[in-house]
């Protein structure tokens, strides 16, 4: 099937971002064909994210500084929707690491030399992070549950127990930032975990009726122990002040993306479906 993709060309308003609307539609083009596959099956699409990594399309999110394209939200927007209209649960999974990158280069709670490293990681070594905050007891956090998981200071940094839910790219991701609460205060910190530490381990649980491939599966940290470093920052969902996180643009472009791929399936079908009633399409 020849694709075409659904782009107003109102929406494309510099060279640049022609540019990078150019790098996910090329992406698209390869990844539809497989995308009934992974949906289908469950299994995880590692050669796309290997080629989005060769793209370097898992760096677009960096600051320019940092070796990235320091996209807009817009461009972020831009980009999402158009790779979603070849594998949707390729870019909702990479969309989230994308994602939390413009998080944190906006933010800067990190201390720099930590956030400097990890950008570094990206671009050189085409690392992959995450978020790990959901919990089969308290849900999202957006709903102001506080963690079951549980850091817990000791002589040499933190120990960390607990079991996280709805974990993406579980099978993929090189780090992911888990939410604990702080035994002996009412903090929640983010501890930057390397999915190679030991005591971390995953449980495939993800077995839905759609985006199957995203792998969204359990992540249980059983013991784990992790340097002082590892506390990167205190997580504020419950602060009145906190800054709204704009970067979660990218869901609704992943899922508009998708709608627009359905349309042009509608239309193709109807363009070239026979019956053998008609000796013609059934559009003309």
């Amino acid at each position: 099937m020849s694709i075409v993709f659904n782009m107003n060309e109102t929406f494309i308003k510099t060279a640049r971002q022609r540019e990078l609307y150019e790098l996910p539609a090329g992406h698209a083009k390869a990844f539809a064909p497989k995308a009934a596959h992974y949906d289908r099956t469950g299994d995880f699409p590692f050669d796309n994210f290997e080629a989005l990594k060769a793209s370097g399309y898992t760096a677009l999110t960096l600051p320019a500084e940092k070796g990235g394209k320091d996209i807009s939200l817009y461009e972020f927007a831009l980009v999402q929707e158009t790779l979603a209209q070849g594998d949707g649960a390729t870019t909702l999974g990479i969309g989230w690491h994308l994602g939390i990158m413009m998080d944190l280069a906006a933010r800067r709670e990190w201390k720099e030399a930590t956030f400097a490293k990890l950008c570094d990681q990206v671009v050189k070594d085409k690392v992959l992070i995450n978020r790990a905050a959901t919990e089969p007891q308290t849900g999202s956090p957006i709903r102001g549950g506080k963690p079951q998981t549980e850091a817990v200071r000791t002589d040499n940094g933190w120990l960390l127990n607990g079991r996280k839910t709805f974990t993406t790219l579980a099978p993929i991701a090189d780090y992911f930032i888990v939410s604990a609460s702080i035994k002996g205060s009412d903090d929640i910190g983010g501890f930057l975990v390397h999915r190679k530490t030991p005591g971390v381990r995953f449980k495939k649980t993800w077995d839905t009726l759609g985006m199957r491939a995203t792998r969204s599966d359990d992540l249980i940290l059983d013991s784990v122990e992790l340097p002082e470093e590892a506390y990167v920052e205190r997580i504020g969902w419950q602060d009145k002040d906190h800054t709204p996180p704009g970067w979660l643009i990218h869901i609704p472009a992943c899922y508009l993306g998708i709608a627009l791929a359905c349309r042009r399936d509608a239309i193709d079908f109807a363009e070239k479906y026979m019956p053998n009633s008609l000796d013609r399409s059934a559009d003309c």
